[in-house]
Parts: C-alpha cells; sequence; structure tokens
C-alpha cells in the first residue's frame, strides 16, 4: 500500500491530509475514515489536493485522513469583531452612525438586535419572508409581525471558494451597510464568513495588511476561519488593490 505526506507546500486546506498506509486487510480496522488505494496519485502534493477536490468521492475517501481541527460549536453573531464609524448628511447636519461587522453560522445566527444578515451560502432563513416560521390560515398572518426577521442580502458564493468580486465591490459593500449590526454568515461560519470578515476589515482599515486581516478573524472570531490558501490569496490580492488605488 500507498503512503505519503502531503507537504506543508501544499496549496489548499487539503494540506491537513496524508496518504496513508495500509499493511494488509488485518489491520484495517485500526484506521478511521480512510479508503486505502492502490497507487500513487502524484508525487506533487499540489495535483494531490486538485485530485481530491476533483474526484466524486470526496475529501473522505481515496485514502486520506482528516487532521484533527479545534472544535468549534457554531457562531451566533453576537461577538462583533470590528466597528466602523461613518459620518451621514442628516438634513444640513453630519450625523455620526457606527456600523458593527460580526461573523456567523448559518444555522446559529442569532437575529436579535440585526440590521442586516449578509448569507454567504443560501442558508439562513429569516423566518418571515423565504421560509415563514408562521404557515398556516390567512387569520395567523398578524403573527408574522412577533417574528424578528433583519433582511438579508445573499452572495452565491462557492464553498471553499473564492468570491468573483474586487476591492471596489468590498468598498461599496461597506458604504451600503446600515447603522448597527451587520453579522456575515455561510454554512459554519469559517470559510467563505471569514474570507469576508477580512476583506470588509481591510476596506475598514487602510493601514492593515492581509495578514493583519487574517489574524483578527482568526484571533477574535474563529481560529478556524478562512479556510484555503485560495482565501488567503484572494485576501492578499485585495489588499494589494486597495493599496495600489490610493498610491
Amino acid at each position: 500500500m500507498i503512503k505519503m505526506k502531503l507537504s506543508p507546500q501544499a496549496t489548499d486546506i487539503y494540506d491537513a491530509y496524508e496518504q496513508v498506509e495500509l499493511p494488509n486487510d488485518e489491520e484495517w480496522e485500526e484506521y478511521d475514515n480512510v479508503t486505502p488505494v492502490d497507487e500513487l496519485i502524484s508525487e506533487d502534493p499540489a495535483e494531490v489536493n486538485r485530485h481530491i477536490l476533483t474526484s466524486s468521492y470526496g475529501q473522505g475517501a481515496l485514502g486520506f485522513k482528516e487532521a484533527q481541527k479545534p472544535y468549534c460549536g457554531g457562531h451566533d453573531g453576537d461577538d462583533i469583531l470590528f466597528e466602523v464609524e461613518y459620518q451621514i448628511k442628516s438634513g444640513k447636519k453630519l450625523k455620526g452612525i457606527t456600523k458593527s461587522i460580526a461573523g456567523a453560522s448559518g444555522g446559529n445566527l442569532n437575529p436579535a438586535h440585526t440590521a442586516l444578515v449578509i448569507d454567504c451560502a443560501g442558508l439562513y432563513s429569516s423566518g418571515a419572508a423565504d421560509a415563514s416560521f408562521v404557515e398556516g390560515d390567512e387569520m395567523f398572518n398578524s403573527l408574522l409581525e412577533h417574528v424578528v426577521a433583519p433582511p438579508i442580502l445573499r452572495l452565491h458564493w462557492t464553498d471553499m471558494g473564492v468570491p468573483p468580486v474586487q476591492y471596489a465591490f468590498w468598498g461599496e459593500l461597506l458604504e451600503l451597510l446600515p447603522e448597527g449590526v451587520t453579522k456575515v454568515c455561510c454554512h459554519g461560519g469559517h470559510g467563505r464568513t471569514g474570507t469576508a470578515l477580512a476583506a470588509l476589515y481591510l476596506v475598514a482599515t487602510p493601514t492593515a495588511t492581509a495578514d493583519d486581516a487574517i489574524e483578527l478573524v482568526r484571533t477574535d472570531h474563529c481560529s478556524r476561519a478562512i479556510e484555503t490558501a485560495g482565501q488567503e490569496e484572494y485576501l492578499r490580492k485585495l489588499a494589494q488593490e486597495r493599496d495600489a488605488l490610493s498610491a
């Protein structure tokens, strides 16, 4: 059987996987969540990663064992990651408002005191318009007035991927966010959510580097956030584009 450990130079989240040797059938039960393979996929870890990504078997097959990750029970979005102060016109005067940004898991998001939900996975339900908490005869429609249902902005973003937008998108999005708390969510609140949080932070903090943004999100939101090397590279390109625009 084959044994190959992926090198630190692997270019995706799958650099945490190890192709393990299965000595014989009798010892098979010692290996959990692993499938034997007959031949080495490639000596190039990046090529192995691409093979896993495109395989119909998925991550848990092809002789790969997932490394242990820090436990995460989900995020409700009640912990603010950062805030941005804005001045807006109110009649003839300027009014100061605060925009607060937080990250959440789609299934754990607490809608209370939420001005906007940015849903990067199409999972969050408002409990009102899109997937009603109250459903029945028209006589019960008045109950909808009591459902906490913040407005939703949906971003159709592939899991583990990066969005098809550049720096200007995040700049305009931050401008459009309402006063109060905006909660960004996806499935687990890590990959897409973490990348979006870091992108917004790069706009809000012109002196921050991509590594600063990544560290903030992983330290103050979740250590599992921003899941792939591709997402990290996307944030570095955003920071470079921002710096070029301001030069």
